[in-house]
């Protein structure tokens, strides 16, 4: 399962039209419907690193307490020149600035018998959450060439970084031990004639994860099955399961509405919120849609979205086609979608 997003390198598809073009302009539609993927960042080129000094450990500090010590012998500016040296400085760069990590770095120069001891601590957070660290204790030939041996340090903590793999979601959910959507998230491998192409998490447990199918022939046709946690911080998690799909898509047309108002789109139309019950063998379904349509050159570009709830989560389905055809892809999906149980971390949440 991705975390970078490679998978948001293709977002802009969700509502495409293979003409892309807005009826009597040249402006292309394609970069407008985002839907289930609107939370998704998008890929930007980040020139710097998210340093921050912090404090060294206890076990640095005891040492300093027996012997001379200068604290922060690195500041914050030196660090990030030393990163950006790197070959994979702007990869790693641009991770980092996909979500909310820092790099938290205490350094310690310990001056013991004339042979100087550089201490330096690695943090990488995620708000504020300790997701790993990397602690090196190094001798140093003089003052002098701290920051040479420092380069080599980073360069080693750039390895690490890569080979573990500290910069995948999966790392957050782990350490908040949130959901695990990798193993315990169930779907179909198809969908009609839809195939699964690739599925990814957010790196923010509260908007877990995203599935995207993609037809064989069809390039433009895309299918998104997204499935997250309730939140406390948006919804009462009182209401009753009516009232919280309702709310869910009414948040979602909001973002909606405010989008294509923003894009000065000539034509279009958002129906309202509507009622999606749906009988599927023995078993039914309760949940809500939301259509709409954009006025094209040629035809019309549809989007239409499902939400319903399945234990503590939210699954929504979203499609670029009419609902005629939505709702058959929906039908076949949803009793296959298996949704992992509520987390340590959602539980401690919801109780406060």
């Amino acid at each position: 399962m991705l975390s970078l997003p490679s998978i948001a390198r293709n977002r802009l598809n969700v509502f495409s039209h293979s003409r892309n073009v807005v009826a009597g302009t040249k402006k292309s539609v394609k970069y407008l419907f985002l839907l289930s993927f609107l939370p998704i960042s998008c890929i930007s080129s980040a020139t710097e690193f998210p340093i921050l000094n912090s404090e060294v450990s206890d076990l640095v500090n005891d040492v300093c307490e027996s012997t001379t010590c200068v604290k922060n012998v690195l500041d914050e500016q030196t660090i990030d020149g030393i990163l950006m040296q790197h070959a994979s400085a702007p990869q790693i760069a641009e991770a980092l600035s996909l979500s909310e990590y820092q790099v938290l770095v205490g350094s310690a120069l310990e001056n013991k018998n004339k042979s100087p001891m550089l201490h330096l601590e690695i943090t990488t957070s995620w708000r504020g959450v300790p997701i790993d660290e990397y602690n090196v204790s190094t001798p140093v030939k003089d003052d002098s060439s701290v920051e040479l041996t420092a380069k080599e340090i980073f360069n080693h903590w750039v390895s690490h970084v890569e080979y573990s793999d500290v910069l995948n979601a999966k790392i957050i959910y782990r350490a908040l031990n949130a959901s695990d959507y990798e193993n315990q998230l169930k779907l179909p491998s198809t969908v009609g004639e839809f195939m699964m192409q690739q599925r990814a998490l957010y790196r923010d447990p509260m908007q877990g994860s995203i599935t995207r199918y993609v037809h064989p022939e069809y390039s433009d046709a895309v299918f998104d099955v997204s499935v997250y946690p309730i939140s406390p911080f948006v919804h009462n998690v009182d209401l009753s399961d009516d009232e919280l799909i309702s709310a869910e898509l009414g948040a979602e047309k909001q973002q909606l509405m405010l989008l294509i108002e923003g894009s000065d789109i000539p034509g279009y139309n958002i129906s309202e919120i509507e009622d999606a019950q749906l009988d599927v063998s023995e078993s039914s379904y309760k949940g809500y849609k939301l259509k709409v349509a954009l006025n094209t050159e040629f035809e019309p570009a549809y989007s239409t979205q499902y939400v319903f709830k399945k234990g503590d989560k939210f699954v929504k389905l979203t499609g670029n086609f009419p609902d005629r055809v939505m709702e058959m892809l929906v039908k076949q999906s949803l009793p296959q979608i298996i949704v992992p149980p509520e987390s340590a971390f959602m539980k401690a949440m919801r109780n406060g």
